[in-house]
C-alpha cells in the first residue's frame, strides 16, 4: 500500500485497499490508506465515511483528526478542515493543531464573503503560548499580517522567524519586503 501510495497510484491503492479492510477490518493502516486513496481520487463522500471508520478504530488519537485536517485544507474543504482541527484539539490540544486550525479559518470565505482573520490570529497565538519556538506559527502570524497590509505588525513574528531559523529563506523575503512598505530600506539589505 505505501509504494502504491507512494507512486500515487491511487486507483491500485483503492482496489488493494478495499479487499485489505474487508480482510482486517480492525486494522486502522489500511483504513488510512483507504482514505488517502478515496481522498486522492476526489471522492469526498467516500473519504468523509472512512475518516468516520478511522475514528471509530482511534478515536483518542488527536494526530488522526489533525492529519485528516491537513487532507482538507490541501484540497480546500476548508469547512472540514476546521471541525476535524477543532475535534483534534478537543482531544488534545496541540500547537500543531492550533497552527493548522489558523491558517484554515485564514483561508476559509463562509458564505456571505465574510473571512476568519480574527480567528486565525487568535490560533496562531495558541499556538505559540504552547510552543514559543514554533517558527511555522510565527511565519504564518507574521504572513496573515502582511496579507491584511498590516506590515508593522508583521515585522514582528518575521523577526522572530529569522531569529529561531537563520535559514528560512521566505521569512527573511517577507521581512525584507515590510521593511521597504515600511521605508527602512537599510533593513531590508
Amino acid at each position: 500500500a505505501a509504494k502504491l501510495f507512494m507512486e500515487q497510484d491511487y486507483p491500485r491503492l483503492l482496489a488493494f485497499c478495499q479487499k485489505w479492510t474487508q480482510t482486517e477490518p480492525n486494522n486502522v493502516i489500511s483504513w488510512n490508506f483507504l482514505y488517502a486513496a478515496y481522498l486522492n481520487m476526489g471522492n469526498k463522500q467516500r473519504s468523509d465515511d472512512t475518516s468516520k471508520k478511522i475514528m471509530e478504530l482511534e478515536s483518542d488519537l488527536p494526530q488522526a483528526w489533525v492529519d485528516i485536517g491537513m487532507a482538507y485544507h490541501d484540497l480546500r474543504y476548508y469547512d472540514d478542515a476546521i471541525k476535524a482541527y477543532l475535534n483534534a484539539l478537543s482531544l488534545k490540544p496541540t500547537a500543531q493543531a492550533w497552527q493548522n486550525l489558523g491558517r484554515a479559518y485564514y483561508n476559509c470565505v463562509g458564505k456571505f464573503g465574510e473571512r476568519y482573520y480574527e480567528d486565525a490570529f487568535k490560533c496562531y497565538k495558541e499556538a505559540l503560548t504552547l510552543k514559543p519556538d514554533y517558527v511555522k506559527a510565527w511565519y504564518y502570524l507574521g504572513l496573515a499580517y502582511w496579507y491584511l497590509g498590516h506590515f508593522k505588525e508583521a515585522s514582528e513574528p518575521l523577526q522572530k522567524v529569522v531569529h529561531l531559523d537563520p535559514e528560512h529563506a521566505k521569512g527573511w523575503l517577507l521581512l525584507a519586503e515590510i521593511y521597504q512598505k515600511l521605508g527602512q530600506f537599510q533593513e531590508s539589505l
